[in-house]
């Protein structure tokens, strides 16, 4: 997985004032890079013998006498191959955008140090590194602590942007009046975010309870249109949690839902919308990312998708929706979902996407349907399209030319062979 990260962001070993330096101890490259004008501290670390840590079992480099002095250490690449660097002084440095993957920090200030849009592995509290006052917007830290969250000078300002704390353990941390914007902070059951602002974030069912959201300013508006419920849920295959389950989101705007057990939540009026557009930068985070991801928004860029991918949902709480009431369902995502004898009749669903959803028996009496999606889609029929608005009196040709990709099980051969041949166009 590590290879990956390193690929994903184009991070080739390529030093830009010399090769990758070879330790003298174990016996294999690693990656020391530290931009042009800083080949003297490049030159001092490469210099300093591996010394085995017994106690934590892995060698490191002692660095605490190399006086790093402030020095501008943008994109500056440190990986050395899951071994440690002790007591590195990087205080008053600026390290924005650099690569500090794959070394165990051990006893390493990073006092009044920027590290905007960084990545960093196991930066734990448990490590003892200081980052008083660090400014860490952007980053990308894997194995983070509360402890050290709270050293930081985005945390003491109230205000989050950008970080990403894969694996953090922020349990029972205080959030309470801040701003948390496209964040992932980890664990953070029993957080305090009375009166917190979250926006485009991902909401995780097996970290936030119901009560902490509502304490947020988001749920004493009732507005989480900006923000992202995940659950672990994969209705399709059998696999069903707790996610959100029971839930109360009546009277709530809402945007987008993906892999949750919806079982019992309540929709009552709940109005689902395209959240505003971003204000202020757009990060790339790199790892687990694509352009058409849902997340990518959520945690990096300016759009989104509404409704529900892969949930466990009856016909019954989309009808409590306000988007339903107005028979309104443009744009709506019901995607990789047990459709199966659901009544869209008159409805808009222009531009809606059920792909890859069963929809045996579904009907579309008096529906418009223009741009719908239905990549994948299983169990259906041309008949069914045929009583929408937008087919109605059209011939088969015209339904399979605006569906190439869905799966429809009243086709002759003939036909059948006819849109397999379009498939592969």
């Amino acid at each position: 997985m590590r290879v990956t990260h390193l690929l994903a962001l184009g991070c080739v070993p390529v030093a830009l004032s010399g090769a990758p330096a070879l330790g003298d101890h174990p016996s294999y490259p690693y990656t020391l890079t530290l931009g042009v004008g800083n080949e003297d501290l490049e030159a001092q670390i490469n210099s300093l013998p591996w010394i085995m840590n017994t106690s934590r079992g892995e060698y490191e480099r002692d660095a605490s006498k190399i006086n790093f002095g402030g020095r501008d250490l943008r994109c500056a690449t440190i990986h050395f191959e899951l071994k440690g660097l002790y007591g590195a002084n990087f205080e008053g440095c600026t390290l924005d955008g650099s690569s500090l993957l794959e070394t165990d920090f051990r006893a390493c200030s990073f006092r009044n140090t920027s590290l905007r849009l960084c990545q960093m592995d196991w930066s734990s509290w448990a490590a003892m590194n200081d980052f008083t006052n660090a400014d860490i917007e952007g980053s990308y830290i894997i194995g983070a602590s509360g402890e050290m969250l709270q050293q930081t000078r985005n945390y003491r300002e109230g205000r989050l942007f950008g970080i990403r704390m894969l694996r953090g353990d922020m349990r029972g941390l205080s959030f309470r009046g801040m701003t948390l914007e496209a964040c992932n902070l980890g664990d953070v059951r029993g957080c305090d975010f009375t009166n917190a602002t979250l926006r485009r974030m991902v909401i995780y069912s097996c970290y936030v309870s119901e009560h902490q959201l509502r304490t947020t300013k988001n749920g004493q508006r009732r507005d989480y249109s900006e923000l992202l419920f995940a659950g672990s849920s994969n209705p399709a295959n059998g696999q069903l949690k707790d996610d959100f389950r029971g839930w109360d989101f009546s009277r709530c705007n809402l945007a987008y839902f993906s892999g949750c057990n919806l079982t019992e939540a309540r929709f009552h009026d709940a109005y689902f919308l395209y959240p505003a557009d971003t204000v202020g930068g757009v990060f790339r985070f790199g790892p687990g990312c694509s352009d058409r991801s849902p997340l990518l928004y959520y945690e990096t860029v300016t759009s989104g998708f509404i409704g529900f991918d892969g949930c466990l949902l009856a016909e019954a709480q989309l009808h409590q929706t306000a988007n339903w009431k107005r028979k309104d369902l443009r744009g709506m995502h019901l995607r990789n979902m047990k459709l199966e004898g659901w009544d869209f009749s008159g409805m808009n669903m222009e531009d809606a996407d059920l792909s890859g959803s069963l929809l045996k028996g579904a009907k579309f009496t008096d529906s418009n349907i223009v741009g719908l999606k239905l990549v994948g889609a299983t169990g259906l029929t041309i008949a069914q399209l045929q009583e929408s608005k937008t087919f109605r009196g059209r011939a088969t040709a015209a339904i399979l030319g605006a569906h190439p990709h869905a799966k429809f099980v009243d086709l002759a051969d003939e036909q059948r062979v006819l849109e397999q041949l379009r498939r592969k166009e």
